[in-house]
């Protein structure tokens, strides 16, 4: 289990590691629970097979291979796992597709982003709020209408096509405080590494339920209808001669078929056994990150307390929610087995752990469902940073920043409020981020450019820019992540255009300096639309060359002294040093460093870290951080696909 580290810090990239331990770890689980289940199935045949070889002849006279045929024992197996494979296969394409498509498969109906329901608004704004302090994409949010219980998940493959679901009864029953802190816990298995890994989960444990459901369909095919296909041959087989082979034969179908069955029902018990050993441990850091994020424990302990005393519980109604019960924020199942199967901790155990002083009385969701009026947060102010803790705020969600996000709408001017919600706005909120803040010939050519391309849209784009103009520098980021927001659901083609429109006006004058190509990086980074995840990269000198130019342009920022002492000195006590090379001045340009972080991308989370940690130390060779450093600092780790929350600075 990733454990926080001595400031309170939660580690990213060891729970990212650990998650992909995991991962290998559940391979094993499933290789094994599918050797017990195909080795049921080949002794269900063989049974079979001999019962209807024994009809016929005596059982001392029963040909060779009548109990053990490796012909047979290889068909029997191939047919087996092919179904359980094809099942889990399909299965995890269809959630590959986005957390989004998991959400649809339980019934989530996607809340519109200009809803003016105020229990969705809410909703929305949390949400909203905790992936900007976070410094990821919004994720798409769903609720589960026909679900009363208190419950809520988040699922995808990465952090752009995640979305996040909670149940009509959550909506209803929490306070705003509680739904953060729900929410907080959520958005843990976001940046801690667990929606891929539970989203494999689900996918292996449908392929071991495969059987169960493939056997069920098959009895009720049988004894479904009035003229069902057993019955019928039975009555035949009384009724004349030569038929009594069919009916033994039909006999032993529904014989295997109920076995087959009990089997795929054992699986499932297996299945939900690898559930509960893999996501348990998981969920006690996701409440750990939940409390650390909100800086709130009573509002996540309100929630579990509020779960204790519905009658319901966490417990869903939709039949598919058990293979996909170890996302949800409680246990959804109905059945434990004396807690065995349980894919969470206890509630009281959970609770004590939030607040340690707990009386041990949970409460009705009614009791407390008006909420308490709090006055606004407090603005945060800038503080000194300190560079060498700025890759350990990489996953973790400063109070701070929450608190900055909270306000961030209101503070906006009026005209850049519906960002976000508006499509048509959003596009040119981002593209007026990527106008030259400097009056002269390139603003000047951009803007022509723009006006020209939306000759019907002069007046709003005209004062958006202005309104962007005027935005403190801390502001241009979270704009950006507004922005994207309601541009991740155009079509292929608008998404097309607008990273054309946003790469076209960076190089009006043949060139992109690094304020533009951090606007650029984490827009296109954002409107990605491609989200297959490669394999890990864990050997360092395939990436050498790309981690060198890349170090080596940031070093750059320093104009004075040695440039490759400073090199070294970012290196220094970090393994990658033996790999890298400083590259000199004029070979590691800006526009390269788009396609050197693109390769960089696959690289596992300690090589991650310790290259982050190295780019941050050669940005604090001159002792302090700019804005535009942290800002940069921020891009390099969001393009890499590190999620990076505001970096705050004087």
């Amino acid at each position: 289990m990733a454990q926080p580290s001595t400031d309170g810090t939660l580690d990213f990239f060891g729970a990212q590691e650990q998650a992909h331990r995991k991962s290998g770890w559940l391979l094993l689980y499933f290789a094994l629970a599918v050797a017990l289940i195909v080795l049921g199935v080949n002794l269900l045949v063989t049974g079979g097979w001999v019962f209807l070889l024994t009809l016929n002849e005596e059982r001392s006279s029963l040909p060779a291979g009548a109990w053990w045929s490796w012909p047979r024992f290889g068909v029997v197996s191939g047919i087996t796992v092919l179904i359980i494979v094809i099942a889990a296969w399909s299965k995890l394409e269809e959630y590959n597709q986005g957390g989004g498509a998991v959400a649809r498969s339980l019934g989530g109906r996607k809340v519109d982003e200009t809803t003016r329901q105020p229990a969705e608004r809410r909703l929305l704004n949390v949400v909203e709020e905790m992936a900007l302090a976070a410094g990821v994409p919004v994720p798409e949010v769903y609720v589960l209408e026909n679900e009363a219980a208190i419950n809520a998940f988040a699922a995808g493959t990465t952090i752009e096509n995640a979305a996040v679901a909670v149940t009509q009864g959550t909506l209803d029953s929490l306070t705003r405080d509680e739904l953060q802190g729900v929410i907080g816990h959520e958005f843990s298995h976001i940046l801690n590494g667990d929606m891929r890994l539970n989203i494999r989960i689900g996918g292996m444990l449908f392929g071991i339920m495969a059987l169960a459901i493939l056997a069920g369909g098959l009895l009720r095919g049988m004894f479904g209808g009035p003229r069902a296909a057993y019955p019928a041959t039975y009555s035949t087989r009384r009724k004349g001669e030569g038929n009594g082979n069919a009916g033994a034969f039909i006999l032993v179908l529904v014989v295997v078929a109920v076995g087959v069955y009990v089997l795929g029902q054992i699986g499932t018990f297996f299945g939900h056994l690898i559930q509960a050993a893999i996501s348990r441990q998981r969920e006690f850091l996701a409440d750990a990150s939940a409390v650390q994020f909100t800086r709130n424990p009573e509002g996540l302990a309100g929630a579990l307390k509020k779960i204790g005393g519905w009658s319901q519980r966490g417990k869903l109604t939709e039949p598919k929610a058990s293979a996909m019960a170890h996302l949800f924020f409680a246990n959804a199942l109905n059945t434990q087995w004396l807690g065995l199967m349980a894919t969470h901790p206890p509630l009281k155990e959970r609770i004590l752990r939030v607040d340690p002083g707990w009386d041990g009385k949970f409460s009705r969701p009614e009791e407390t469902r008006r909420e308490a009026t709090k006055p606004p947060p407090i603005p945060p102010q800038g503080e000194p940073l300190n560079p060498a803790q700025m890759v350990m705020m990489a996953g973790a969600i400063q109070s701070t920043s929450l608190e900055y996000a909270r306000r961030l709408r209101q503070t906006l001017p009026r005209g850049l409020r519906s960002v976000g919600e508006d499509p048509q706005l959003s596009r040119f909120a981002l593209l007026g981020l990527m106008v030259d803040r400097e009056f002269g010939g390139q603003r000047e050519r951009q803007l022509n450019w723009l006006l020209q391309r939306y000759p019907d849209h002069k007046f709003q784009l005209n004062e958006v820019v202005q309104l962007v103009d005027e935005l403190p520098r801390s502001a241009h980021l979270p704009l950006l992540e507004l922005a994207s927001n309601a541009l991740r659901q155009a079509s292929m083609a608008d998404a097309e255009s607008l990273r054309e429109e946003l790469q076209h006006l960076a190089q009006v004058d043949r060139r992109v300096d690094l304020r533009e190509w951090c606007i650029l990086t984490i827009a296109l980074r954002r409107l990605e639309r491609n989200t297959a995840t490669p394999p890990i990269q864990t050997e360092v000198p395939p990436v050498a060359g790309a981690m060198s130019r890349v170090l080596s342009r940031i070093v750059e920022l320093d104009q004075s002294g040695d440039r490759s002492a400073a090199f070294r000195q970012a290196l220094q006590g970090l393994y990658l040093a033996k790999y890298l090379q400083y590259v000199p001045a004029g070979e590691a340009k800006t526009d390269e460093l788009t396609s050197d972080l693109e390769s960089l991308r696959p690289c596992s989370p300690p090589m991650k870290s310790a290259f982050l940690q190295a780019c941050g130390r050669a940005i604090q060779q001159d002792a302090q951080i700019t804005a535009e450093e942290a800002e940069l600092f921020r891009a390099l780790a969001i393009g890499l696909g590190v999620p990076m929350p505001p970096v705050i600075v004087q």
